[in-house]
């Protein structure tokens, strides 16, 4: 895996090309048939990493894989983008879904704000107050003091805005 990071990089070492990648898309392999470009077979959850430097995919890279590039914050993205595969077939499964950590986290959260999930026309494609929002209410500890006004934007939120771009989104095959 090293060679292949290492002749896809600027970077001609490993250590130095690491920080070149970045993970851009998961796919989910139905039958546990992925493979890693490493050769790594049986893989369930198969993620494709992008070179910011030289403008080239890699498909597919296992999460061991990418822990190999020991990046803190590659592995959450791997988190994020196992979370929101998690929550897409939760929607698709029609599951009851709240803002909870079983469904959610501040870095996905903090994701969804950052790829715009929160911009609509009702708060002129600016984001910012709707993610504030929905921080705030992940955030409470006691979720019963949140009030019915609240949990009806939430349900509205996570309906109108979040649920189509998850379930629409191209990096979540």
């Amino acid at each position: 895996m090293k060679k292949v990071i290492e002749d896809h990089s600027v970077a001609a070492q490993f250590h130095d090309a690491v920080h070149e990648w970045a993970v851009v898309a998961v796919e989910e392999h139905p039958d546990n048939e992925g493979e890693c470009v490493c050769g790594q077979q049986n893989l369930l959850y198969m993620y494709t990493i992008y070179n910011s430097k030289k403008q080239e995919t890699l498909s597919y890279i296992g999460s061991q894989c990418v822990h190999h590039f020991k990046r803190q914050d590659l592995d959450m993205q791997v988190s994020v983008f196992s979370q929101l595969l998690a929550l897409k077939r939760a929607i698709e499964d029609r599951k009851k879904i709240t803002l909870t950590s079983d469904y959610f986290s501040r870095a996905l959260l903090e994701w969804l704000f950052a790829e715009g999930a929160f911009n609509n026309a009702r708060n002129g494609y600016n984001g910012e107050e709707d993610y504030a929002f929905f921080l705030k209410m992940f955030n409470k500890r006691k979720k019963e003091d949140i009030s019915a006004a609240q949990n009806r934007k939430i349900w509205v939120m996570l309906n109108s805005q979040v649920y189509p771009y998850i379930r629409d989104h191209p990096a979540l095959g």
